[in-house]
């Protein structure tokens, strides 16, 4: 049934063009994801279902009815069927979020196992979360990897599911979990995290015995895994090739990549730069340490400062964002990462590196050339941020051709 009254503007349209609007969206984008929102509403009325409880399936059955009348209207499917359908999620997804606050919803669960299974996952977040005090990123991973195994045990019911947790299912889940684990380090992880779920399966009473002390832990030994990086040439080599894209896009990476290059800085440090961090009257750059979580001071040297100061003039888009580099397409918000960008950029020069290939490549190449001049493993360490001379040593494994020109010479007649 149609609208009596086609000049009707529904608030939910409002808000919705409001906080588009106030993201810095486009007008044609705007219009677009406006008109979808109105066809959504539409159907939600016609079906007689309200927004607080709309679910992933009425969402489904909207998309298809609206795939169905454009082949009806055209003749023919979208000519990018991807792209449409990622069109019409991306305003429905933006509607939901801001009038329901999160989207997609919780799931519901659907059978009494996963009734179960999420009353085990949030009681151990909860133990983590209190009684551990674990931290929000640990947490997720450990609940990651606790769900992985409950999946792997194919519990069919409530009451037998706890005997299934025996050495030998233990065993061949750390099996399967090695084929997918590249390295002794990542699969430490793995079981790591899957000693401190079978620890809580055990203190909350969920199965009878402790079987945490059964998984054998792969033993790591320092700086067994030899970095690998990235030859200075390359890093000229990508620098120059990003300075002369003039775009919004390239001022901002070759900002981020001076940054990386100059000060061998993590990702999240750079992700973390806020525009009150610059201090341009005196040149210092107040970088946050990723691990430590403490403030450093930096001299803003000529390189990386006249960088940033070129994206924030002519490549930064308005918005009320704090962080230094933010998203070129709206909404205008912080980045979330580094690695896609930086990798494309090593790609382009053919840049490749054999190890790492992302923001921190850049870490270990500056670590290397400080090295190379000669520059004390101490003073490379406070540049990096490392708090124990240990966590740098790894850096000297980098340049094992110029340790091999200060080997001394046997003396005659001395055998090794």
């Amino acid at each position: 049934m149609h609208d009596q009254n086609h000049n009707y503007e529904c608030p939910e349209l409002a808000l919705l063009v409001a906080h588009m609007s106030e993201k810095g969206y486009r007008r044609r984008v705007i219009v677009n994801y406006k008109a979808i929102a109105r066809q959504f509403l539409r159907y939600l009325r016609h079906i007689r279902i309200s927004i607080d409880t709309v679910q992933s399936e009425h969402v489904q059955r909207f998309l298809r009815r609206r795939l169905s009348k454009y082949r009806c209207r055209h003749g023919r499917s979208p000519s990018d069927p991807q792209s449409w359908r990622a069109r019409e999620v991306s305003a429905i997804r933006m509607l939901l979020r801001m009038l329901r606050g999160q989207w997609p919803p919780s799931p519901i669960p659907r059978s009494a196992p996963e009734s179960m299974l999420d009353e085990i996952l949030r009681g151990y977040d909860e133990w983590m979360r209190e009684i551990r005090g674990l931290r929000l990123c640990t947490r997720e991973n450990r609940i990651a990897e606790a769900l992985r195994f409950m999946k792997s045990l194919r519990i069919e019911d409530r009451a037998a599911w706890s005997d299934d947790v025996t050495i030998s299912s233990i065993d061949a889940y750390v099996a399967s979990r090695t084929v997918s684990r590249r390295t002794r380090g990542s699969l430490k992880l793995a079981t790591v995290d899957l000693r401190s779920f079978l620890r809580y399966l055990k203190i909350s009473e969920w199965i009878k015995n402790d079987l945490s002390g059964e998984i054998l832990v792969p033993k790591c030994y320092k700086l067994e895994d030899l970095p690998q990086e990235l030859r200075a040439e390359h890093v000229d080599k990508v620098l120059e090739a990003t300075r002369a894209d003039h775009s919004a896009i390239g001022r901002r990476d070759y900002a981020i990549l001076t940054l990386l290059a100059t000060y061998g800085l993590r990702a999240g440090e750079v992700i973390g730069l806020r525009l009150e961090d610059i201090d341009w009257k005196n040149d210092i750059l107040r970088v946050r340490r990723g691990k430590s979580g403490a403030f450093v001071e930096l001299p803003l040297l000529p390189d990386p400062g006249n960088a940033i100061l070129t994206y924030l003039r002519h490549g930064r888009p308005k918005t009320g964002a704090r962080q230094v580099f933010v998203r070129t397409v709206a909404p205008y918000t912080g980045l979330a990462g580094l690695t896609t960008q930086i990798r494309e950029r090593l790609a382009v020069v053919g840049a490749i590196s054999p190890g790492r290939r992302g923001p921190h490549a850049f870490r270990h190449a500056r670590a290397a050339s400080l090295l190379r001049r000669g520059v004390t493993i101490k003073e490379i360490g406070d540049v990096l941020g490392h708090r124990s001379t240990e966590s740098t040593a790894a850096y000297l494994r980098l340049a094992m051709d110029d340790l091999r020109t200060v080997a001394l010479d046997m003396p005659v007649g001395v055998t090794p």
